[in-house]
């Protein structure tokens, strides 16, 4: 029984001395970084006007309901927090004057999605390959040889073409008089 007073005490007092809410980050917003704003709350329920100062708790929505995570300073109507994880997380906002506490605002929500790795580099054509242009005829596509592409020729990953990618004009050797804009060979 001494115990469970305990915690309970614990867990009240840990809500009631809520840290100050951290400065809501200048832009532009890292990745892993909220910035929430709301609107001054300027009346009560019943219409009368609110009693000054007013703060503001933000609660984040943690497990199966909301757990306060900070409190800000009279007047603020923003906050931040940095360094999110991975997942959704969601908040909402209630307003305290005169020791009474509003209802919780609605919720707002940012997802955070793992770190794309950045492509891969230095991909280039090895040997000596053949180097080819795209030709239209009747409705379909057909690779044309037009020369052979230099060794060490560093291909364009963003341009990929039935599984080969754009190659430089200036590292064809070409094989004739044909001189196409688009050049793709198969790089490794």
């Amino acid at each position: 029984m001494k115990i469970l007073a305990l915690v309970l005490v614990l867990l009240v007092s840990s809500q009631v001395h809520a840290q100050t809410c951290p400065a809501a980050p200048a832009d532009p917003i890292g990745r892993t970084d909220v910035k929430l704003t709301w609107t001054a709350t300027t009346q009560n329920t019943d219409g009368t006007a609110v009693a000054q100062p007013v703060t503001y708790k933000v609660y984040e929505i943690v497990g199966t309901g909301p757990t306060l995570r900070c409190t800000t300073v009279a007047s603020a109507t923003s906050a931040g927090q940095l360094g999110l994880s991975v997942g959704l997380h969601s908040w909402n906002v209630s307003a305290v004057a005169a020791g009474q506490e509003s209802a919780l605002s609605n919720a707002a929500s940012k997802t955070i999605a793992p770190g794309t790795p950045n492509p891969p580099g230095g991909l280039t054509a090895t040997g000596n390959l053949l180097a080819y242009t795209l030709k239209k005829s009747h409705n379909q596509f057909a690779l044309v040889p037009v020369g052979h592409v230099a060794p060490g020729t560093q291909c364009d990953l963003n341009q990929p073409v039935l599984g080969m990618f754009a190659v430089p004009r200036e590292s064809v050797t070409w094989a004739g008089l044909v001189r196409p804009q688009v050049v793709v060979a198969s790089c490794g």
